[in-house]
């Protein structure tokens, strides 16, 4: 059971990291474009850190994603492992 778990959630980070990097910098261009429209005037931030914090919070969100698929997948169940319960 805890073979699938780890895997679910490894992949879902994986996922999660490389979701993060390319579209972290995308949202924030798209954000700063919203607030410029209103009238504030932001820069963007640097490519290197919007990378880095998408990676970092695209694989957070990743492993939650991942271990709420492993919970509602045939492995969580201990009936899949043990045919008398």
């Amino acid at each position: 059971m805890v073979r699938y778990q780890i895997a679910y959630i490894i992949a879902g980070a994986m996922a999660g990291m490389v979701v993060g990097f390319f579209v972290g910098p995308l949202l924030d261009i798209a954000f700063v474009m919203l607030l410029r429209s209103f009238g504030f005037s932001l820069v963007l931030f640097s490519f290197e850190w919007l990378a880095i914090t998408g990676i970092i919070i695209g694989t957070i969100i990743g492993g939650f994603v991942g271990y709420g698929l492993y919970t509602r997948s045939k492995y969580a169940k201990i009936a899949y492992y043990d045919p008398f319960a």
